[in-house]
């Protein structure tokens, strides 16, 4: 007599905090970019404020960085990516060239209207512009040597520093509603803030996950 083996797939666990991450993470990315950017395209004086001399600078850091910051979230979604490999190859090429045409132009901002407010702005400035130069840069060779799963940890940082823009907006609001210092020192401190932590908390992450994973291989070895 033969007896049917039943095969039983098991789902992987959803993650809550991953999604709770995103949901949040998005509802601040629209926020953004409705509140904060797109008035600037009004292109009068009252709405581009200190940057209407460079306002076209600005546009382009504001294009590169929008185009990167809504293009990143597609490029770590699994089902996604393996379904439109195409867009996914396509829509990396565009975040890095946003990223380019994004670090290009806030070279020029970080020598005019950020030292026209202080010269710890610029420092600042040049600190996060090497930071998502390094981290996108990284992503960027890492997959063209075909190193999948290092292109995957680089392209993390990288959105880590991309998502800063947004990170940085509610960190100094929340400073300065608590009157926690004047603005010069306030914004700067939230500019590292908005990209140094994170990309610490994902390292520290990142290494527990590394370690779980080869006490585990070490179990079944």
């Amino acid at each position: 007599m033969e007896h049917a083996q039943v095969l039983t797939v098991q789902k992987k666990p959803v993650n809550v905090a991953r999604w709770v991450m995103w949901i949040l993470a998005t509802g601040l990315m629209i926020f953004f970019i409705f509140a904060v950017v797109l008035p600037y395209f009004g292109f009068t004086e009252e709405a581009l404020g200190r940057f209407y001399n460079v306002k076209w600078w600005l546009v382009g850091h504001i294009i590169g960085g929008l185009a990167a910051l809504l293009l990143g979230p597609f490029q770590f979604i699994g089902s996604f990516r393996r379904k439109f490999l195409k867009f996914h190859k396509r829509s990396g090429r565009i975040y890095v060239g946003g990223i380019a045409l994004a670090i290009a132009c806030s070279l020029v901002l970080a020598f005019t209207s950020a030292l026209a407010m202080h010269w710890t702005w610029t420092v600042s400035l040049l600190f996060l512009a090497l930071a998502w130069g390094i981290t996108t840069g990284k992503a960027l060779t890492t997959i063209l040597k075909k190193k999948v799963e290092e292109h995957k940890k680089w392209m993390i940082r990288s959105y880590i520093v991309t998502f800063s823009a947004v990170n940085f907006r509610w960190m100094f609001a929340v400073l300065m509603g608590a009157e926690a210092g004047n603005m010069v020192v306030l914004a700067s401190v939230s500019l590292w803030i908005s990209w140094a932590v994170p990309l610490i908390i994902n390292e520290m992450i990142q290494r527990n996950k590394e370690k779980r994973d080869a006490y585990q291989q070490q179990q079944y070895a």
